[in-house]
This record gives C-alpha cells, structure tokens and sequence, in this order.
C-alpha cells in the first residue's frame, strides 16, 4: 500500500544544482564499500511529518484538515509572513559507524518552522498510524536526504574478529558539496505526498499555500 508523508520540495533550481552531486562522487562505493542511492533531484525534500499507510477513504479528509491547518496559521500574528530555512550541515544518521543516510541539517531551527511543524504534527493526530506514532515520539529535525545507503558487507575475517571495527563514513568525502552549501528553502506550500513502497516515485495529491 502506498505510504503518505507531508512535505515540501525544493526550488527547482535547487534541484538541478544539486543534481551534479552523483557524477562527481562515483567514487564513493569504493571508498565507503557499500553501495548507495542517491534520491533524484526532483524528489528532495524535507519532511513535515511521515503518515504511513493510511486508509485511501481517508485522504480527502486528510487534506481538507491540512487545509485548515494553515488556514488556522494564517490568523497568528507571529506565523505569518516567510517560512525560511537554511541547510548547511552535512550529517551522518543514525552515525558514523553504522550509516545509513546522508543528509543535509538546518541548525538551529527558527521559531516559524517549528510552530508550523508543530501545528502539522498536533492537527493531524487523529490519522496517524503505527507508523506514524514511532516516528512522532522523535524530535523534530528539518533535513534534506541526499543519498540512502546499504550496509557494509563484512568479509569473513571480519566477521570472525572478536573486536570488529565499523568503517566510518564522512561526508567530507562527498565533492562539491560544500560549494552547494547551504542550501536555501522559502517554504511556499505543504504537500500531501503519496510515495511507493520503495520510495522512489512521489506523487503530490495536494499543495496548500502558505502565502496570505
């Protein structure tokens, strides 16, 4: 079943930069020993809050209380006007030694962001899913995936060592990067966003405005 996330994408201009990250860094499996999947320029985002697999006769009203959402923002003297973020840390998740993701961090967090993050996160409660509960419990941390990674295989020797040392992954490592950084999202709009099983085609379902 299709998994729903609420997100925003990044400026198409922002995606094409962007997009010259994988050709510069094909050295990056050999030299991490893993292999790795960057995400298509034209799906990066960051996510306000992942739904899981919610009942298909639940998205109309999904999206007609994500409506509300920022239609009820709108009224707060203090949320309005622009919605600003600046990427600029490169980090390793969950760590160093067991990396999974690559991605890019805004610190510290503005006061707009969380409290739209915040009324996202609380107004939607009443479709959140198993999925959506374990994910709920963690802090809020505005990021920018920019490559997924499989585990590193270990040799037999490895395997066998009674004291195992993980590789380290850096994203120092990545070319060019530092010169994309950082990387600049004025949030115009919240998407309801459909994703397959393997997250690799999105499909919006809906984009609210954040304009006045």
């Amino acid at each position: 079943m299709p998994k729903l996330f609420i997100g925003t994408f990044l400026a198409q201009a922002d995606q094409q930069r962007l997009a010259s990250l994988p050709g510069e860094n094909e050295h990056l499996e050999s030299l991490w020993e893993r292999k790795l999947r960057w995400v298509r320029p034209v799906n990066l985002h960051i996510t306000w809050l992942f739904l899981g697999s919610v009942d298909p006769k639940l998205v109309s009203k999904l999206s007609s209380t994500l409506h509300k959402i920022v239609y009820e923002r709108s009224k707060i003297d203090d949320d309005r006007g622009e919605v600003v973020m600046d990427f600029t840390k490169p980090s390793v998740w969950p760590n160093s030694r067991k990396a999974r993701t690559i991605v890019v961090e805004n610190q510290p967090i503005p006061a707009k962001v969380e409290n739209l993050a915040r009324a996202i996160r609380t107004g939607l409660i009443p479709f959140y899913t198993a999925q959506t509960e374990q994910e709920h419990n963690q802090e809020f941390k505005p990021h920018i995936t920019l490559m997924r990674l499989d585990r590193r295989v270990e040799t037999p020797a490895e395997k066998l060592a009674f004291h195992r040392v993980e590789m380290r992954v850096d994203p120092k490592s990545i070319n060019s990067l530092d010169e994309l950084l950082p990387i600049h999202l004025a949030v115009e709009n919240v998407c309801l966003v459909e994703s397959d099983n393997e997250g690799g085609d999105y499909k919006v379902l809906d984009a609210v405005s954040l304009r006045d």
